[in-house]
């Protein structure tokens, strides 16, 4: 399974995480949201996000699901009933993240710690100042 759930069960001296099943918890949701690199023309990142959204739609059937990606996107989606995000519209790539209970981010080449923006400031905002 790609997506795992877990809960939380405090012990003494720190906390277990032990898998469990999707139950009524989870159908509360309001929207997923999966950043990755899909929708650019690269069929092994166009294929990762079919895998992902098949395995969500299983385990969250019926919840809104919002994928950030290229321009190529939006024909990607259609099987799966999900909302194109662009990169470019900064504005509602912000305001999906905040809004999602569930936020995937792919790795890859959208996470740099070195050479790169380090963060998703680049993402979602101005670049951070490196002086």
């Amino acid at each position: 399974m790609l997506l795992r759930l877990f809960s939380r069960v405090p012990e003494p001296g720190g906390v277990r995480e032990t898998p469990r099943e999707a139950g009524p918890e989870v159908t509360i949701m309001r929207h997923l949201l999966i950043c990755g690199a899909a929708g650019f023309t690269n069929l092994g990142d166009d294929a990762i996000l079919w895998g992902m959204l098949a395995q969500l739609r299983t385990i969250f059937p019926g919840r809104p699901i919002r994928v950030a990606g290229g321009p190529e996107l939006a024909s990607l989606l259609s099987p799966f009933d999900a909302i194109p995000v662009s990169y470019d519209d900064r504005a509602e790539l912000a305001r999906s993240i905040e809004e999602a209970d569930l936020v995937i981010i792919g790795g890859g080449g959208l996470l740099y710690d070195v050479g790169y923006e380090a963060d998703l400031s680049r993402l979602v905002g101005d670049p951070p100042d490196r002086h």
